[in-house]
């Protein structure tokens, strides 16, 4: 009887404490792109994660929460002509306070010739975010050094590459006459860039051999679009001729095997991953 008791409570931690075997990637571009003088470039912020979402009981009663293995916002350029970005500042330190969500974010950009100003804050109030940090020592060490960092208009100079704080007394109408970016017309674009490029690198908060992380993939074990997408640029790319012919081959077995509601749903959601590696031979 007295097993039974220590039993039931170690298998219900262990539910309560349950995530997903397969990690989510993703990426959210906020409010504020803005086109440079020439529109052929575009500075963003994007916030990059890899998580694990939870399973089982864990999901109740209000969803659960997910288990982070990566959490970054960076400001960026992507450049029309070569379909790549660079990484301009990171604010790394700050999302340990405030998180990845944009809504949490107040970004501003302004892209003049060759100059881009930005001014980054949290949305609450420096003095609110004590208030809520209030038993966090941790976190609440954080929050004056983190309000005297970004307490700052930067500006980022692409000839030399250079950032530096500036007197917002030396501008008019900084922040104010800009040309903003569709974020529809952005993510389309973005879709096209490779996720290492935002920070979402597998080797770095991925322990799985390849091996696994390409069957999850092929056979659409990973339910994340994201993560197969990732996959595929930095492994399954890398692969040679004939490794890339078996994984096809592979593929059109496992199709041939399956049959209706699953045959079908396979087919569909494969068969732009079976073409880009089709495309590598």
């Amino acid at each position: 009887m007295v097993k039974i008791l220590i039993i039931i409570p170690l298998i219900i931690l262990g539910l309560l404490s349950c995530h997903s075997k397969h990690i989510t990637l993703d990426y959210s571009t906020h409010h504020g792109a803005c086109w440079n003088s020439d529109s052929t470039k575009i500075a963003v912020i994007i916030s990059s994660t890899a998580f694990r979402r939870p399973e089982g009981i864990s999901r109740f009663p209000d969803g659960g929460r997910v288990k982070y293995e990566f959490k970054k916002t960076a400001l960026y350029i992507y450049s029309l002509h070569e379909n790549n970005l660079r990484e301009i500042d990171d604010f790394s330190d700050l999302v340990s306070l405030i998180g990845t969500n944009r809504s949490s974010w107040d970004g501003k950009i302004d892209f003049r010739d060759s100059i881009l100003y930005y001014k980054i804050d949290p949305v609450l109030d420096w003095d609110f975010l004590k208030r809520l940090a209030a038993k966090q020592e941790d976190k609440l060490g954080q929050i004056p050094i983190l309000k005297e960092k970004y307490d700052k208009i930067f500006q980022y100079e692409l000839t030399s590459g250079e950032t530096n704080s500036i007197d917002t007394t030396e501008l008019f109408g900084l922040f104010s006459d800009i040309s903003r970016v569709n974020l529809t017309q952005l993510n389309q674009k973005l879709n096209n860039v490779p996720l290492s490029q935002m920070g979402l690198v597998l080797s770095s908060f991925h322990n799985k051999p390849e091996e696994q992380l390409i069957d999850e993939t092929i056979f659409l074990q990973n339910k994340s679009a994201t993560t197969r997408k990732a996959v595929f640029e930095q492994i399954i790319s890398e692969l040679d001729e004939r490794e890339l012919q078996s994984i096809l081959n592979r593929m059109e077995r496992y199709k041939s095997r399956s049959t209706g509601l699953e045959k079908d749903r396979y087919e569909k959601n494969s068969k732009e991953l079976y073409e880009n590696i089709k495309a590598l031979l």
